[in-house]
């Protein structure tokens, strides 16, 4: 299941990077392959009851696991085919592991994004760009009476 999903996840970079759009089969074959073939196996060992459980798993994975990219593609930062492969991987991984997967992906992303931003030349102009705006932000925050940073309201 893992090499399936090293191999899938690949194919899907290469057609993000070359095209911008992950195809809709990829992420449904992940999906029907990522669910039935431990539902099966679960079905063989432990009866329905076993099916089951492997199907609910599966669910909460693909919930879990989709909740996060689900908010970034509402705030427009990754596209819709990266939440269905997220929601694909999360529900053939199950929960927990599908979350440190989608975890992992997230730290990859954020490190590659800066060697590109070094790579082209523009890494210090937005850490620079970034500081900026944090410090707008702190200043125009009261943080003396700020009840989150103190735990207590100052009078």
């Amino acid at each position: 299941m893992v090499a399936l999903l090293l191999v899938t996840t690949l194919i899907a970079a290469v057609l993000d990077q070359r095209s911008g759009r992950i195809p809709n089969w990829l992420s449904a074959g992940v999906l029907v392959l990522g669910v039935s073939c431990p539902a099966w196996s679960a079905y063989v060992a432990n009866g329905t009851s076993g099916a089951a459980t492997s199907l609910g798993m599966s669910a909460l994975g693909a919930l879990g696991a989709g909740l996060v990219p689900l908010i970034l593609y509402r705030l427009r930062a990754i596209g819709a085919g990266d939440v269905k492969l997220f929601i694909a991987i999360g529900a053939a991984l199950q929960l927990k592991r599908g979350l440190e997967v989608e975890l992992a992906a997230f730290v990859i992303g954020a490190v590659l994004a800066q060697v590109k931003l070094a790579w082209e030349g523009k890494l210090l102009r937005n850490l620079f760009e970034g500081s900026k705006l944090m410090f707008a932000v702190v200043a125009r925050t009261n943080v003396s009476n700020c009840s989150l940073v103190t735990g207590v309201r100052a009078m």
